[in-house]
């Protein structure tokens, strides 16, 4: 078991190696800003891309532009214009009105009118600026309590991504947003109230709704943000059009229908460029769209429509990862590149590998991940996607780098060992052939020794045998026909002899010690000698054998006769 276990953890050491290690160093550098811009960008794709939104008819936005400016005569709209316009909607009975413009000094004509107005009207709530260059507010809402703040927080791209719904000042006074105001104010009028769900006062419940601050060091992409006060993410619902809008001049010659006001918030606010109240916001309304500027009572009535959807519809808020749960989404994917980049490098069809297995498998799961943190936008979650997508491609990179790598040092071993092993095969094999030729030559010695020492003894028979054969020839004693088959077996042991000869010179031959020198012989007889020898067989077969030589045969025929030496 534990052998099994040591075999499985050589073979997956890649991946037991590259995916901490890359998961570690993807943190680090998330943890220093290096994918904030990244991840924001792709917030604002999401946006572009998911379904668009209906116009939301809980609020109304009075806008000023510039030809109202220009009517009024002034710079800035008089207070007189101003408080026409408040009691023009005021006798609609909106739910509530907030007036985006300051009001801390008097623009005449017409302040003590716009004054009166605004002791009258207990559903109007003014704003001042808090950071930055402050501006103070109107002194009579000051009084009366019913006043707002008009901040907005930019991240350090210069956008806005996050609402601030309350805040402390400096003096310990409490301050709320515009837009938290105006909607606090709204669902009071439908029974909905704030309550508080633990004792720290962070976590609140507004209607369907849990609202959880923004806090330092625990959101993934706000690290070191500024997150004082209480923040949330802002779900953008649009640009303008996705509001119901009128002009100021169309509200002062009673054109606007009253159900467009009754019961609903009512904003104020400048969209004039004059008046430079326009903010890069991290929002896109189609994918391909460059970011525009949005205006600033736009941006309040965004905050306005996202909590009163949270509220009353029970839309999720947009809430951002914690940093260790971001962590573990990083290390999670980089796990999952690593594993399945070996798995598909080790994937062998016919025992060849697939071109292009791992292209397609990585793409696969970079879809997974988009598809994932596009799932939990929708759902209200804000999921990193470009931390886990580098993770995933870094950890795919080192694994294939790392295994190339390992498959090369093993052919490298693989060949070293073949070449250790092949040197040893030559050396045996070298071996083999010396100790082969050293038998050879031993028995070629023998051999040689053996052909000299019987030469005598093969030849002293048959001299004698010749010998007789002579004499017998010389005999008158004898007839002819023994005569004749005397002179075959004295021309069959030449022959022989001849024979004998041969096969005693193979060892002149090894020697390189056997000379050829040229001599006549008589064909006729040659010829006789060997018809004789077939004869003697055949007639022991008791076959007929007859010969019949061509009288134009040559007498003599020329040779290349080996000189026998002596032995």
């Amino acid at each position: 078991m534990r052998s099994k276990l040591k075999k499985l953890v050589w073979e997956w050491r890649i991946f037991l190696v590259v995916s901490p290690t890359v998961a570690v160093c993807v943190i680090i550098a998330n943890i220093l800003g290096c994918f904030q811009l990244l991840e924001w960008a792709t917030l604002e794709q999401f946006f572009a891309i998911r379904p668009q939104k209906t116009i939301d008819n809980r609020i109304l936005i009075v806008t000023v532009d510039e030809e109202d400016i220009i009517k009024s005569g002034k710079p800035i709209i008089p207070d007189g214009i101003l408080a026409s316009a408040i009691k023009k909607i005021s006798a609609n009975n909106p739910a509530a009105i907030g007036m985006d413009f300051y009001r801390d000094l008097p623009v005449e004509p017409g302040h003590q009118q716009l004054v009166e107005v605004m002791k009258n009207t207990p559903n109007l709530i003014g704003v001042k600026k808090l950071a930055g260059e402050t501006v103070a507010t109107s002194p009579t809402l000051a009084e009366r309590d019913r006043i707002a703040l008009s901040d907005l927080i930019y991240d350090s791209d210069g956008k806005v991504r996050r609402a601030l719904l309350t805040i402390e000042g400096e003096k310990g006074e409490f301050y709320e947003g515009l837009a938290t105001r105006l909607s606090l104010i709204y669902l009071e009028s439908k029974g909905i109230k704030l309550e508080q769900v633990n004792d720290s006062e962070s976590i609140l419940k507004l209607g369907k709704a849990i609202f959880t601050p923004l806090q330092k060091n625990q959101e993934f992409n706000y690290g070191a943000a500024n997150v004082g006060g209480y923040q949330i993410f802002l779900d953008f619902h649009g640009y303008k059009e996705k509001f119901n809008t009128v002009k100021l001049r169309d509200l002062l010659v009673n054109i606007v229908p009253a159900e467009k006001i009754r019961d609903r918030i009512v904003l104020i606010g400048s969209i004039a460029p004059s008046s430079n109240d326009f903010h890069y916001v991290g929002y896109r309304d189609k994918w391909n769209h460059e970011n525009e500027r949005m205006e600033g009572i736009i941006v309040h009535a965004n905050i306005v429509s996202q909590i009163l959807n949270a509220a009353i519809d029970g839309k999720p808020l947009l809430r951002g990862w914690s940093r260790l749960s971001a962590w573990l989404w990083v290390l999670c994917w980089s796990i999952i590149g690593s594993g399945v980049s070996l798995y598909l490098l080790k994937t062998r069809v016919s025992r060849k590998t697939i071109p292009g297995l791992l292209a397609v498998g990585i793409i696969f799961i970079i879809v997974t991940i988009v598809a994932c943190s596009y799932t939990g936008f929708i759902l209200g979650w804000w999921i990193p996607s470009v931390s886990p997508i580098l993770a995933l491609l870094l950890s795919a990179i080192a694994t294939t780098i790392f295994d190339k790598q390992t498959q090369l040092e093993f052919a490298n071993n693989q060949m070293q060992e073949y070449l250790r092993t092949l040197e040893q095969k030559v050396n045996e094999r070298t071996q083999e052939l010396a100790t082969a030729k050293s038998i050879a030559d031993v028995a070629n010695q023998a051999k040689s020794e053996f052909l000299a020492n019987m030469s005598h003894e093969l030849r002293t028979p048959l001299n004698g045998i010749l010998g007789y054969a002579q004499i017998l020839q010389r005999s008158q004693s004898i007839s002819d026909g023994e005569r004749n088959g005397v002179s075959i077996i004295h021309e069959c042991g030449s022959h022989l002899l001849t024979l004998i000869n041969d096969i005693l010179d193979l060892s002149k031959i090894e020697a390189r010690k056997l000379e050829l020198q040229n001599s006549n012989f008589h064909f006729h007889s040659f010829l006789t000698g060997i018809v004789e020898i077939c004869r003697i067989r055949a007639e022991q077969k008791r076959i007929s054998f007859v010969v019949e030589l061509d009288s134009e045969l040559p007498v003599l025929y020329f040779q290349m006769k080996k000189d026998c030496g002596k032995f």
